[in-house]
């Protein structure tokens, strides 16, 4: 399972973590639902990995409220 501290990748940063999951818990449906803090360039770029440039890579999902 995630856990926090959980370093995430991109190809926008190359080797430098991009971001750290802040929270994590099994998903309703399956896998894992993160709460993280990452760099904007990170979600440009298309693909967020998770613990390494060659992990899984993440769905990034709108937030569920209006900021």
């Amino acid at each position: 399972m995630p856990q926090p501290g959980d370093e995430l990748f991109s190809n926008a940063m190359e080797a430098q973590a991009s971001g750290m999951v802040v929270n994590a818990q099994a998903a309703p449906e399956g896998g894992y639902d993160l709460l993280a803090v990452m760099q904007t360039a990170g979600i440009d770029e298309g693909a967020v990995h998770f613990k390494s440039l060659e992990g899984p890579a993440l769905s990034i999902q709108p937030l569920p409220y209006t900021v």
